[in-house]
């Protein structure tokens, strides 16, 4: 459920931005050039994703907070375990 969200919000954060990107790129591209622009565009998002894992240590955070359940040895999620309600006793009739 968390993860539709995140991709919600991505999705309509990106279209959010997209008029300001494609009017940030054709000054940009006139002024450094084309090649330089998409290399700066390849570039500087990766630059951005390192800088905020290792500024933010998320690779410790995901171990301190898991977001799935614990696997035992054996590889699966741990068992479940329920509580049966008591069962009636049965009616003794006489002869």
């Amino acid at each position: 459920m968390l993860l539709g969200r995140v991709s919600s919000l991505d999705f309509f954060v990106s279209l959010a931005l997209m008029p300001v990107s494609m009017a940030l790129a054709g000054p940009v591209g006139e002024a450094l050039g084309i090649p330089l622009t998409f290399v700066l565009a390849g570039t500087v998002p990766l630059l951005l994703t390192v800088a905020a894992i290792v500024g933010w240590r998320l690779p410790h955070d995901e171990v301190a907070h898991p977001l799935d359940p614990p696997v035992d040895d054996v590889g699966g999620p741990p068992p479940v375990v329920r509580e049966r309600p008591a069962a009636a006793e049965p009616e003794v009739r006489g002869p």
